[in-house]
């Protein structure tokens, strides 16, 4: 069984504009799209994750009613 390992985030809410840590899976794949709640306002922030050419990840928060 693999194993794979979390990466720690920050990002700003993209309502509230509180810096907020998140955890990353980096077993998920190369490109990720999941919803998570923002620990400050609670509003839910769609996460773009997406992996580098260097095997780093990006994490781009964003309302989701836009």
């Amino acid at each position: 069984m693999p194993t794979y390992t979390r990466m720690e985030a920050e990002v700003v809410c993209p309502y509230c504009g509180e810096v907020i840590s998140l955890s990353v899976d980096e077993g998920g794949g190369p490109t990720q799209r999941y919803l998570e709640g923002c620990t400050v306002c609670c509003r839910p922030i769609e996460l773009a994750v997406d992996e580098t050419e260097e095997g780093d990840f990006t994490v781009l928060p964003s309302r989701t009613d836009q």
